[in-house]
């Protein structure tokens, strides 16, 4: 299949452009950041190095390919004709290369191995640890993807958890895969810029072009990039810990959130008589803290915002590639000077450009995800901040800074009208009577006892750890003062990557417990081990039960199959403020889909809100025809969500009477009528 075919071109190119870009990422795996060996397999840092690089490349050339066909009857068609025949042709010249470098090379060892009988030349194996590990991550991952979304018999099955977010989701990957949505305009606020982050649904909706089904589309590269965060998570524990036990207790941390939810959940539950029914038959997400109860920091964020672990693996990857610079200048206090002002900025070696590849592809590819997910290229800009202020040879974080924010700005250029975020300071999150006391009691109403664990850490830990967690610690202050976008809701996503990267920390002093000899230290690890992951594991099983309930969805469907032959995504629709519908499965540009998407990506919703009101009450064709020009409306749909509204008072006979329509389904209040707005009654 041609869908697979280019995920495989992906990271073929991806593995190409980091052999070229990062010629030593493959020894990245071989020892510490301090220089102890580890041994760990490379492929576990090129595997997700190459999907994620890869996958970024291939699909912004597709774009691109694709935008300057958009006049063309089919731009994705044209897009791919050439985009796969490039990629394979670079990948036959650099393998081909690769490979008669190889053979020489060969030839150079068996002749060097005939003379030594000590050297050995084989690869690092996989230990059972990371076998289980990597089993694991690859487990949850699929079971997630796969349990969430899935089609049986042509019925799309949309699971609840996810299935408010898959709407605007959904759309776009079927306005590019169904339509033809060139210039790109975002599908639940039609006519206007795109001001969200929708790259990787444009990955997905080429792989159905592709032939994919639409549900391997969408989980197969869900499930690559979360299983490549887990993999990249893991070297980064291990190289900044040295023990392998601490990559797995991460690993750990990360899937299952600490949280004291869970324990005052049971102590209510513990009043009940049926306790063990009441906790296993629970179909809602537990929290004592606003909006914990939409599983705003479980795993289900990252089913239903499955662009976010994809982008989160290109953040893990990058720090991973720039914390030797941060090591290199605390080595140097060790061996040859103190810290002192002067030896951290006055000296060459902290300024000069070490490595110029790295600095400038890191750039690039940082700079390429501003539109797959803008929150981890924010989150990760924030981190190499604060790590280059000490670092040797920070010109190199600025180079790739500087680019990464330049392509940004490129992108936001393009793509939107203005700024697509509004910036201002706002103190306190989400929390309630924001104070300094208020966010704090927060936190460990939050968080539970990992605050204490990274306290305790920070205590213990000593130079380099104590900085890195300090700069691990940036996107969680963008949480707490900033606000990007008018929902402020959304920053949970900067204290995600804290508590994911700090908790690294986390993992490492509860190994310690574990490593002491008395029996009193392992029961408190294991104590504390239940208390960072109950909840989280709770959550988990949470998950498991809201989603045997799902939004199913006809592929066959009559409304559905219509819009898709009849109509084009530049086409606008009236509508009522549909979520996740037939209609919306057809991918179709909604003049104003569910308010909420729109209001949360900064579009003026409530102005539409005025204009939807007008057309659907509008008492003459003159007053209609007016409306309809001035909105650039090419279909008008009504159906039952009309005729219910609360918010105005449907005139169909208007509608009727002015425009043709064009196709029809159904009966009495249930009907949906949709009507050409071309085509006007004479």
């Amino acid at each position: 299949m041609l869908g697979i075919y280019y995920l495989i071109l992906s990271g073929l190119l991806g593995y190409m452009t980091c052999s070229l870009a990062f010629p030593k990422l493959k020894n990245y795996t071989q020892t510490t950041y301090k220089g102890r060996k580890i041994g760990i397999p490379s492929e576990f840092l090129l595997f997700p190095s190459s999907f994620v690089v890869g996958s970024i490349m291939t699909t912004w050339i597709t774009y691109i390919i694709g935008y300057l066909a958009r006049d063309s009857k089919s731009p994705l068609k044209l897009a791919n004709m050439v985009a796969i025949p490039f990629f394979t042709l670079l990948c036959l010249i650099f393998y081909s290369y690769r490979y008669y470098k190889g053979m020489k090379e060969n030839k150079n060892i068996s002749l060097v191995r005939s003379q030594t009988k000590d050297q050995d030349f084989n690869g690092y194996r996989v230990t059972k640890g990371e076998l289980v590990y990597l089993f694991l991550a690859a487990f949850i991952s699929v079971f997630l993807m796969f349990y969430t979304f899935y089609i049986i018999d042509n019925k799309l099955h949309v699971g609840f958890t996810v299935y408010s977010d898959f709407s605007p989701h959904i759309g776009m990957i079927r306005s590019f895969s169904k339509g033809n949505n060139f210039p790109t305009q975002y599908t639940f606020f039609a006519g206007e810029d795109i001001r969200y982050h929708f790259m990787f649904f444009f990955l997905v909706a080429n792989l159905e072009f592709l032939g994919l089904r639409l549900d391997y589309a969408f989980n197969i590269p869900s499930v690559m990039g979360l299983i490549s965060t887990y993999l990249l998570l893991y070297i980064l524990v291990v190289k900044i810990t040295d023990k392998r036990r601490v990559g797995f207790l991460a690993g750990l941390l990360f899937t299952f959130r600490s949280s004291p939810s869970f324990f005052c959940y049971l102590a209510k539950k513990l009043k009940e008589s049926n306790i063990m029914d009441s906790l296993i038959n629970n179909t809602e997400f537990i929290g004592y803290t606003p909006r914990e109860n939409w599983g705003l920091w479980n795993l289900n964020v990252y089913v239903n915002q499955r662009h976010f672990p994809f982008s989160i693996s290109l953040l893990l990857l990058v720090i991973i590639l720039f914390l030797p610079n941060l090591y290199k200048m605390f080595q140097s206090f060790d061996k040859e000077r103190r810290p002192s002002i002067k030896n951290i900025f006055f000296t060459g070696e902290g300024w000069l450009i070490r490595d110029y590849k790295l600095a400038v592809f890191a750039g690039i590819i940082a700079g390429l995800t501003a539109f797959w997910n803008g929150a981890s290229l924010i989150a990760l800009l924030s981190i190499l901040f604060l790590m280059a202020v000490i670092s040797s040879n920070r010109l190199e974080y600025l180079v790739t800074a500087l680019i990464a924010t330049g392509l940004s700005l490129v992108q936001s250029g393009f793509f939107v009208k203005g700024s697509p975020v509004s910036p201002k300071f706002y103190f306190g999150f989400i929390v309630e009577n924001p104070s300094i006391l208020n966010v704090l009691v927060y936190i460990f109403k939050l968080l539970g006892v990992l605050p204490l664990l990274l306290i305790l850490a920070f205590v213990i830990k000593k130079g380099v750890d104590r900085y890195i967690m300090f700069a691990f610690l940036a996107p969680s202050l963008i949480t707490f003062t900033l606000s990007l976008t008018p929902d402020v809701t959304v920053n949970h996503k900067y204290l995600m990557i804290s508590i994911m990267l700090l908790g690294i920390y986390a993992a490492d002093l509860i190994s310690k417990l574990i490593d002491r000899k008395a029996l009193i230290y392992k029961g408190l690890a294991l104590v504390l081990i239940l208390l960072v992951t109950s909840t989280g594991f709770y959550d988990f099983t949470t998950l498991i039960s809201i989603n045997t309930r799902s939004v199913k969805l006809d592929l066959n469907n009559e409304i559905t199959k219509w819009i898709e032959e009849n109509a084009d995504s530049q086409d606008v629709f009236l509508t009522a403020p549909y979520a996740l519908n037939q209609v919306v499965l057809a991918g179709p540009s909604l003049y104003q889909g569910w308010p909420y998407f729109a209001w949360s990506a900064g579009y003026d919703t409530h102005a539409r809100d005025k204009q939807v009101r007008l057309m659907y009450e509008a008492d003459s064709h003159r007053e209609l025809e007016a409306l309809v020009r001035e909105n650039n409306i090419r279909f008008i749909i009504v159906d039952r969500e009309n005729r219910i509204s609360n918010d105005y008072i449907l005139n169909e006979d208007n509608i009727r009477q002015t425009f043709q329509c064009v196709f029809e389904i159904g009966e009495g209040e249930y009907k949906t009528s949709i009507y050409d707005t071309s085509k006007p009654i004479k």
